[in-house]
């Protein structure tokens, strides 16, 4: 399975389009975003795809929980609302492929898992950085951002979990 992982788009409409045209050319097959603001345009733009996704909650969409939920439902989406995994915390431990995934919008509730030993990997964002790394048998890492504003480069993930090959897919 193709997974993409994406992080921080702030609602830079720009380069989600970029973000989303390398996400159809790849075959990607399920999608796990790790929120940092977003807007009803840019919800409907992951609702479009009609693909499985995946959320957690960044710092700056707290204040919008019960607008995007209400957005989400009223949708004409083709997708099953219940395909949809909203988590409404920060974080959650989801299983893809036989993988026990930590999606997180905070590293530290990362080292908290990974202390646990609760995750094979580790996604996390907030802190606008590139990060990929293998602790013993963990993987932790951040698809750095969408919005592009802290290093002027845009990226993001996709894994393939048949191989384990997990690429950054730079948008600049």
């Amino acid at each position: 399975m193709k997974i993409a992982i994406l992080s921080d788009i702030h609602n830079n409409k720009t380069n989600l389009k970029l973000a989303l045209d390398r996400i159809k050319e790849n075959w990607v097959e399920h999608i796990i975003w790790l929120w940092d603001y977003v807007s009803k345009e840019i919800l409907q733009e992951f609702i479009d795809l009609n693909l499985p996704w995946n959320f957690v909650w960044g710092n700056n969409d707290s204040s919008k929980k019960e607008e995007m939920l209400e957005f989400l439902k009223e949708s004409n989406s083709p997708l099953n609302f219940s395909d949809q995994a909203i988590h409404w915390r920060s974080f959650d431990i989801i299983n893809l492929d036989w993988k026990n995934i930590v999606i997180g919008h905070f590293p530290e509730i990362a080292m908290y898992y990974w202390e646990l030993n609760k995750a094979d990997i580790i996604f996390f964002g907030h802190t606008h950085y590139k990060f990929f790394e293998k602790v013993w048998e963990t993987i932790f890492a951040n698809p750095w951002e969408i919005l592009g504003k802290r290093s002027w480069i845009s990226s993001f993930i996709i894994w393939d979990t048949k191989n384990d090959d997990m690429k950054f897919i730079d948008l600049n």
